[in-house]
């Protein structure tokens, strides 16, 4: 009986992964679509400097919300925000394995 209580608590934790992870997905896949007009799969083909340029874009972007924020904006958004926030890490997280990946076909 306890075995059976432990696998269900582990599917619920895995279900419960799965979940905010589509959720984290989600949310960088909008805020990419509405700002800047691309997509997932077109970030992780981009050239390095395309990413670069890209991640300049995010940073100007999240530095205009996080002023709405502060001057309590009625546009304010604070899902666009985390969404925008997501994006950037997504970037980010792209770059470096683009550049992992250089650097183990150049060794």
């Amino acid at each position: 009986m306890q075995r059976m209580l432990d696998a269900l608590e582990d599917e619920a934790a895995a279900f419960a992964e799965r979940r905010k992870t589509e959720i984290d997905e989600a949310a960088v896949r909008f805020a990419l679509a509405m700002h800047f007009r691309t997509d997932v799969e077109a970030v992780k083909t981009m050239s390095p400097a395309e990413k670069t340029s890209l991640a300049s874009r995010i940073i100007r972007a999240l530095r205009r919300e996080r002023l709405k924020g502060l001057k309590s904006h009625w546009g304010y958004d604070l899902n666009r925000h985390i969404g925008l926030k997501k994006a950037l890490a997504f970037v980010a997280r792209a770059e470096e394995n683009a550049a992992d990946g250089a650097c183990r076909r150049l060794g």
